[in-house]
């Protein structure tokens, strides 16, 4: 058991490292232009003629990829919650996998508004190759700013990916910012080899000092103290720390969240801080209200039994939620309410055993 733990945290951190390479094409580089391109839905687009001062989201993606399938659907809700603010390109080559023209016009029509974003073909791959060298696979997206530089790349499946796209737009994100918190990861990879879990450990957390927003290193930093639990200090500090230091920052409470309610083990579990956490990112985004927050939040109060308030949290989510998901947090929402009926089913057959007085 404690091998496949290790194995799984190994697959996980090289992963999530290699996702933040910049190899090939980094972070303040000029982006590429968009040339020889076969467009096959929506208009062409030119970087470097940019008169509306839009963000672009230049993605790599292909037929048989399954991850990238998944990000269809947020893809096109991105588009159209940031239109006139924003342009998707979505790219993709001729590979050995049967990725071709003909194949992929076939997908882009059963796809349908499903798929409502700007489409081309890299025949000649002359995109993918100024774009992808080096890179650790699909799909993988590049946020391009107003001035045609490389804000941020990465996975779009990326918990931050929106929060990224929306911080570009309205100017406040910090790309050398984001530059030394790739390369202090980057530095983390020889001391996770040679297993110094304490130094991974500070490292994270220097990481997220500088990115409270780092999925990258707050998953990480969580795994190796659920992992590694006899080796580390325990957590608690450092996150009532962070709570404090970030409570008026949506993302990073949303993320602190996600990562508290993933934690496997009880012995590392910290449902109060989850609670604290999701509460508040749920509180900060009222205005713009967030399914996924609203749902995160419902799900920290489910996992500390206070259902009613769960369900009532899952209920808003539900009116949040994009038509694609609606479904998905129905059922969420259902099973929560069983488990109030159920509960109080079983209150009510309880006090019928119980002798009058008995506490």
């Amino acid at each position: 058991m404690a091998n496949w733990k290790i194995s799984l945290l190994t697959c996980f951190f090289v992963m999530t490292l290699a996702a933040t390479g910049a190899s090939a094409l980094g972070v303040g580089e000029p982006a590429p232009p968009l040339k020889d391109l076969q467009w096959l839905k929506g208009e062409p687009v030119d970087l470097t003629n940019n008169p509306d001062g839009k963000v672009h989201v230049i993605e790599f993606w292909a037929t048989w990829c399954g991850p990238c399938k998944v990000s269809i659907p947020m893809l096109t809700d991105i588009q159209k919650e940031f239109a006139g603010k924003l342009t998707i390109v979505s790219v993709t080559s001729p590979d050995m996998y049967g990725n071709n023209l003909e194949g992929v016009k076939r997908f882009i029509a059963d796809q349908g508004s499903n798929m409502d974003y700007t489409i081309a073909f890299d025949a000649k791959k002359l995109v993918d190759t100024a774009y992808m060298s080096g890179k650790p696979g699909i799909p993988h997206a590049f946020v391009i700013d107003k001035s045609n530089k490389v804000a941020w790349d990465g996975s779009p499946l990326d918990a931050t990916f929106r929060s990224v796209i929306r911080r570009v737009i309205d100017g406040t994100w910090d790309a050398e910012r984001y530059k030394k918190v790739i390369e202090k990861l980057q530095s983390l990879d020889r001391l996770f080899m040679v297993g110094d879990w304490k130094g991974v450990r500070n490292g994270l957390i220097e990481v997220l000092e500088l990115d409270p927003t780092s999925e990258v290193a707050l998953l990480n930093l969580i795994r190796i103290q659920e992992n590694y639990t006899d080796q580390l200090e325990p957590l608690d500090d450092w996150v009532n720390s962070f709570l404090n230091k970030n409570k008026d920052n949506a993302e990073a409470m949303h993320l602190l969240a996600r990562a508290l309610v993933g934690i496997g083990s009880l012995n590392n579990r910290m449902p109060g801080s989850s609670v604290m956490a999701a509460k508040r990112a749920y509180q900060l985004t009222l205005e713009n209200p967030r399914s996924e927050i609203a749902q995160l939040y419902a799900m920290s109060l489910y996992q500390v039994g206070a259902m009613e308030l769960a369900k009532e949290v899952q209920t808003q989510a539900l009116k949040y939620a994009a038509e694609d998901e609606k479904e998905l947090v129905k059922s969420v929402l259902d099973y929560y309410n069983e488990c109030v009926e159920v509960s109080a089913r079983i209150r009510q057959e309880q006090n019928k055993v119980l002798p009058v007085g008995n506490p």
